[in-house]
């Protein structure tokens, strides 16, 4: 089965290279490709994309810019997937290690998976 990664991101130039570092060291033998939904960044966070499209070889970058909200932001990319699973994680997290082929595994038993995420490291105190 082949996953699509979604990552919808605005305004991520700080914090969506520790998520696409953290996807690039995956260990996965499945087929596998990282979508990110651009929903009209402002900052400099294409340029940040446009640098690791040469380090990831299954990433794209999709434009959702015509109607902001990451819900939106989701279901462009969702749209664009070529997987036959889809799991979604956002520009301002890190996913665990084997991330990727455990959610991958779990979705071949499963119709939906869930997983649980640490909010302390990439968020300041006030979004906490």
């Amino acid at each position: 089965m082949k996953l699509s990664v979604i990552v919808p991101c605005f305004n991520s130039e700080e914090t969506i290279g520790d998520q696409l570092d953290s996807l690039a060291s995956q260990h996965c033998n499945r087929l596998w490709e990282i979508i990110v939904s651009n929903n009209g960044s402002t900052d400099g966070t294409l340029a940040v994309l446009e640098r690791y499209k040469k380090k990831l070889s299954n990433l794209r970058i999709v434009d959702s810019s015509d109607q902001k909200g990451a819900a939106h932001a989701r279901n462009v990319g969702a749209l664009a997937a070529n997987g036959e699973a889809i799991a979604f994680c956002d520009a301002d997290d890190v996913v665990g290690r084997n991330w990727v082929a455990e959610i991958g595994e779990a979705l071949q038993k499963h119709d939906f998976v869930a997983s649980r995420f640490d909010i302390e490291k990439l968020n300041d105190p006030w979004i906490r």
